[in-house]
């Protein structure tokens, strides 16, 4: 099992706030994971999911961002579209299983939850999907 993480999408802007953050490198965590039976890749933002997807290199991606979209409402309007539709939950993306945990936090940004709470989530992994991995 190889678990592989990715730096955030937000440190591609030219903003101060992640000024000196780690970029996303996939090539490099693909590599990393070569030959493992499984591969896991964390990824802050859960919109990466569509391009590690494309690479046939990952089994599960988990990610956060979201918030779970902080309110009923503003998830689907607003949330929803700024994350290729990705929310909370699991989807299936490619052959490639995403789940994107709500968080027990708060953004700094937008400290408001309502509708959508908090989660600490358990992710339980058993072998034996249908790739055989």
């Amino acid at each position: 099992l190889a678990v592989s993480g990715v730096g955030d999408l937000a440190a591609l802007r030219p903003s101060a706030y992640m000024r000196g953050g780690l970029a996303p490198d996939l090539p490099a965590v693909i590599a990393a994971g070569k030959g493992s039976d499984a591969h896991i890749l964390l990824a802050h933002q859960p919109k990466q999911a569509r391009e590690a997807a494309a690479t046939g290199a990952f089994d599960l991606q988990v990610s956060g961002h979201t918030h779970g979209g902080h309110m009923l409402g503003f998830d689907r309007w607003v949330v929803a579209p700024a994350n290729h539709g990705y929310v909370r939950g699991a989807y299936r993306v490619g052959g490639m299983t995403l789940f994107v945990s709500s968080g027990a936090g708060q953004w700094d940004g937008f400290t408001v939850r309502l509708g959508v709470p908090s989660s600490i989530d358990v992710l339980v992994l058993r072998s034996g999907n249908t790739n055989g991995r």
